[in-house]
């Protein structure tokens, strides 16, 4: 086989192997099961994961329950590829997400960009029990 025809065949295959990633970006889904579960209604930002940092470890007495959870966030793609936001819009809309109830009392207490369009947003949650 040649070298322009191999080239030609990988060339291809990238091609589709990027576009079947472009089409199953929880943003051309309709979003992720998180940001369904978390009402989110901005299409920039996807909730990817989320990964339980400090569990509640309450006893069965006890009037508060405490918990610290991490969510993982992306930017939507644009033309360019990732869409660039700064830390503070991003926590600006962590906030609007997560934010307190009731008897429910949430804190957005740290947003860090772990690559260009990637970042780990860390939220208290306090629920008062009766």
């Amino acid at each position: 086989m040649k070298k322009s025809q191999l080239r030609k065949i990988i060339k291809e295959e990238i091609s589709k192997i990027l576009d079947e990633k472009e089409y199953t970006h929880p943003m051309y889904t309709g979003g992720s099961e998180y940001d369904k579960r978390y009402k989110n209604p901005d299409p920039r930002f996807t909730i990817t994961d989320v990964e339980e940092i400090k569990r509640d470890t309450s006893g069965p007495w006890a009037t508060t329950a405490t918990s610290v959870t991490g969510y993982y966030v992306e930017s939507s793609p644009n033309d360019d590829g990732v869409e660039k936001h700064h830390v503070d819009e991003v926590r600006e809309w962590a906030e609007s997400i997560w934010k307190s109830s009731y008897m429910v009392d949430r804190k957005v207490q740290g947003v860090d960009e772990i690559m260009p369009g990637e970042w780990f947003v860390e939220v208290k949650t306090t629920v008062w029990q009766n």
